[in-house]
């Protein structure tokens, strides 16, 4: 081969090198899942952090495609360059494919038995900073296990168990088609104590609320988290404890049932449209409520603020609300005969 005719074989040969690296980069580039309108100016990061380093820019009123929702962060994606942007930054959040989850859900792929006290961690490492000691006999919802860790969702960041010899059983949340009576079909976990700070008031309202929801719905029937587990006064078991109220704090008989209702709220999102009819939910306001990802809340306690939902199942759903004062709110949606 002359000298000529090589160099053209490895011009050749590194255009398709770069040409397969493109179409690679191409290939497994991020495809949104979400839209969304911005709600002020947002600057786009190049990781979830307001440190990090500045990528792109969306105005006021701009339309946003959303890749994945993180606790407090979303990942975008604009004019093919992906960051992200802080999620309380938009509004109007839509699927862009129909069948995908509503925007903010997040399903439980698993439940743990805990059997004596474990750590959750803010990293899957043995030496990673300890978030909360998770006491014996909680349960535990998990969204994910990968390399002998769960994941969990602890307030706005995710924290990792590791599945050792203090989880006793582990067992999987099921799709509706494949479930038996007794299977779960939907949980999630809040965990509403921070750096171990407890309030007693709080405790025991949300021990009282998880009792009057543990009910049975039948096929069609509608809940109301108001009707089933309000009024919320000493006469039904509550406490005075401090309460959202116009945009701040105010004690009032009931305080920290709203989590209840919003563990509730995030137990069944996965299966809105799948089972569940969401009809009726309101968030706390603009910041949500900080034990929960951002605006994945759902307050009670008034005639505007309810969750009302309907089961559409064509067998009975068992509402699996429990606590045992030490921090974890599990509910799970169980399959009943």
């Amino acid at each position: 081969m002359t000298r000529k005719l090589r160099f053209a074989a490895v011009s050749l040969l590194i255009c398709m090198i770069f040409a397969a690296g493109a179409f690679a980069e191409e290939a497994e580039a991020p495809q949104p899942r979400y839209r969304a309108t911005t709600t002020c100016a947002v600057t786009i990061r190049k990781e979830p952090s307001r440190d990090a380093e500045a990528v792109g820019y969306y105005a006021e009123g701009a339309r946003v495609q959303i890749v994945s929702c993180e606790p407090s962060w979303l990942q975008v994606v604009k004019d093919g360059v992906t960051g992200w942007i802080l999620r309380h930054t938009v509004a109007d959040q839509t699927p862009i494919d129909k069948d995908d989850l509503p925007y903010g859900a997040v399903a439980g792929e698993y439940v743990a038995d805990v059997g004596s006290p474990c750590v959750v961690r803010q990293a899957p490492e043995d030496g990673a900073e300890a978030l909360f000691l998770v006491s014996e006999g909680e349960r535990l919802a998990l969204i994910d296990i990968q390399d002998g860790w769960g994941k969990v969702i602890y307030w706005r960041q995710y924290g990792y168990v590791k599945l050792d010899e203090h989880i006793t059983a582990v067992e999987p949340v099921l799709p509706a088609a494949e479930a038996q009576p007794g299977d779960i079909l939907a949980a999630y976990c809040s965990f509403y104590t921070l750096q171990g700070s407890l309030v007693p008031g709080r405790i025991k309202n949300i021990e009282v609320g998880c009792k009057w929801i543990d009910v049975t719905l039948q096929p069609g029937e509608r809940f109301s988290f108001n009707e089933i587990a309000g009024p919320y006064g000493p006469g039904k078991g509550y406490e005075k404890a401090m309460s959202f109220f116009d945009g701040g704090t105010a004690p009032s008989y009931g305080g920290g049932t709203c989590q209840v209702s919003s563990t509730l709220y995030n137990t069944l999102m996965p299966l809105s449209g799948r089972g569940i009819d969401i009809l009726y939910r309101r968030p706390h306001g603009p910041s949500g409520a900080s034990y929960l990802p951002h605006g994945a809340d759902a307050a009670v306690g008034s005639d505007e603020l309810d969750f009302i939902f309907r089961n559409q199942f064509d067998f009975p759903v068992r509402i699996d609300a429990r606590t045992h004062g030490n921090g974890v709110l599990y509910i799970a949606l169980v399959r009943e005969k």
